[in-house]
């Protein structure tokens, strides 16, 4: 088991992009975990629908994220 906690900036972006970053962290902390199965857990439904669409149709910020 393992974790990754970030303290937000003082002046932060969106919500909505913080919680896209947080989930970009959770793949990269994924990704350095070499185990057969790795669940991750998104409740934000706006990074969710963001991580499902195509990133050429999304901003810079969000699609390099998504990607």
């Amino acid at each position: 088991m393992a974790s990754r906690a970030r303290v937000a900036p003082v002046d932060p972006p969106t919500l909505p992009r913080m919680e896209l970053m947080a989930a970009e962290l959770s793949v990269l902390l994924g990704l350095s975990i070499l185990q057969a199965q790795v669940f991750r857990w998104v409740d934000s439904l706006i990074s969710y629908y963001w991580i499902r669409t195509d990133t050429t149709k999304l901003l810079t910020f969000i699609a390099n994220r998504v990607k």
